[in-house]
Protein backbone atom coordinates (compact mmCIF):
# COMPACT_ATOMS: atom_id res chain seq x y z
CA UNK A 1 0.00 0.00 0.00
CA UNK A 2 1.22 3.34 -1.20
CA UNK A 3 1.85 5.80 1.53
CA UNK A 4 -1.32 7.13 3.71
CA UNK A 5 -2.40 10.86 4.09
CA UNK A 6 -4.39 12.15 6.77
CA UNK A 7 -8.23 12.03 4.97
CA UNK A 8 -7.41 8.45 4.00
CA UNK A 9 -6.32 7.64 8.00
CA UNK A 10 -9.58 9.23 9.36
CA UNK A 11 -11.46 7.02 6.27
CA UNK A 12 -9.95 4.13 7.63
CA UNK A 13 -9.47 4.23 11.39
CA UNK A 14 -12.99 2.86 12.58
CA UNK A 15 -12.26 -0.33 10.06
CA UNK A 16 -8.96 -0.60 11.80
CA UNK A 17 -9.79 -0.07 15.13
CA UNK A 18 -12.76 -2.85 14.75
CA UNK A 19 -9.66 -5.40 12.97
CA UNK A 20 -11.58 -5.19 9.77
CA UNK A 21 -8.58 -4.53 7.51
CA UNK A 22 -5.30 -6.50 5.82
CA UNK A 23 -2.73 -6.51 7.31
CA UNK A 24 -0.52 -4.46 4.92
CA UNK A 25 -3.48 -1.81 5.50
CA UNK A 26 -2.99 -2.24 9.21
CA UNK A 27 0.78 -1.52 9.05
CA UNK A 28 -0.03 1.37 7.03
CA UNK A 29 -2.00 2.86 9.12
CA UNK A 30 0.47 2.21 12.31
CA UNK A 31 3.05 3.64 10.19
CA UNK A 32 0.79 7.07 10.18
CA UNK A 33 0.44 7.15 13.82
CA UNK A 34 4.27 7.10 14.42
CA UNK A 35 4.68 9.87 11.40
CA UNK A 36 1.65 12.28 12.47
CA UNK A 37 0.45 13.93 15.60
CA UNK A 38 -2.77 15.19 14.48
CA UNK A 39 -3.68 11.12 13.54
CA UNK A 40 -2.40 9.70 16.91
CA UNK A 41 -4.71 12.30 18.54
CA UNK A 42 -7.49 11.72 16.10
CA UNK A 43 -6.90 7.64 16.96
CA UNK A 44 -6.92 8.42 20.44
CA UNK A 45 -9.71 10.30 20.48
CA UNK A 46 -11.81 7.44 18.86
CA UNK A 47 -10.40 5.15 20.97
CA UNK A 48 -11.66 6.91 24.03
CA UNK A 49 -14.96 7.40 22.32
CA UNK A 50 -15.26 3.60 22.05
CA UNK A 51 -14.59 2.77 25.09
CA UNK A 52 -17.13 5.22 26.36
CA UNK A 53 -20.10 4.09 23.92
CA UNK A 54 -19.24 0.06 25.64
CA UNK A 55 -18.93 0.82 29.57
CA UNK A 56 -22.41 3.11 28.55
CA UNK A 57 -24.08 0.56 27.18
CA UNK A 58 -22.86 -2.14 30.07
CA UNK A 59 -23.09 0.30 32.59
CA UNK A 60 -27.47 1.52 31.30
CA UNK A 61 -30.44 -0.19 30.92
CA UNK A 62 -32.20 -0.07 27.53
CA UNK A 63 -34.88 2.27 28.62
CA UNK A 64 -36.77 5.11 26.59
CA UNK A 65 -34.69 7.87 28.00
CA UNK A 66 -31.27 5.92 26.43
CA UNK A 67 -30.82 8.11 23.84
CA UNK A 68 -31.08 11.51 25.86
CA UNK A 69 -28.89 10.07 28.24
CA UNK A 70 -26.04 8.54 25.90
CA UNK A 71 -26.12 12.31 24.08
CA UNK A 72 -25.50 14.02 27.13
CA UNK A 73 -22.60 11.54 28.03
CA UNK A 74 -20.92 12.18 24.93
CA UNK A 75 -21.31 16.00 25.18
CA UNK A 76 -20.16 15.69 28.59
CA UNK A 77 -17.07 13.55 26.97
CA UNK A 78 -16.68 16.00 24.27
CA UNK A 79 -15.85 19.19 26.94
CA UNK A 80 -13.44 16.61 28.84
CA UNK A 81 -11.43 16.86 25.79
CA UNK A 82 -11.04 20.00 25.27
CA UNK A 83 -8.20 21.31 26.96
CA UNK A 84 -6.75 24.65 27.69
CA UNK A 85 -4.60 24.66 24.19
CA UNK A 86 -6.07 21.91 22.68
CA UNK A 87 -6.55 22.64 18.79
CA UNK A 88 -10.08 21.19 18.51
CA UNK A 89 -12.20 18.48 19.14
CA UNK A 90 -12.84 14.81 17.13
CA UNK A 91 -14.87 16.06 14.70
CA UNK A 92 -16.99 12.91 15.06
CA UNK A 93 -18.00 14.27 18.65
CA UNK A 94 -18.58 17.76 17.37
CA UNK A 95 -21.22 16.80 14.83
CA UNK A 96 -22.36 14.50 16.91
CA UNK A 97 -22.67 16.85 19.92
CA UNK A 98 -24.82 19.36 17.48
CA UNK A 99 -27.13 17.33 15.37
CA UNK A 100 -28.56 15.90 19.22
CA UNK A 101 -29.36 18.89 21.24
Amino acid sequence: MRAMDCRTFKELLDSFLSDELRVETNHAILWRVERCAACKAEMGARQRLRTLLRRIRNNSKMSAGFPKQLRERLRVEAVAEMTPGARRVSVFLRLFARRHR
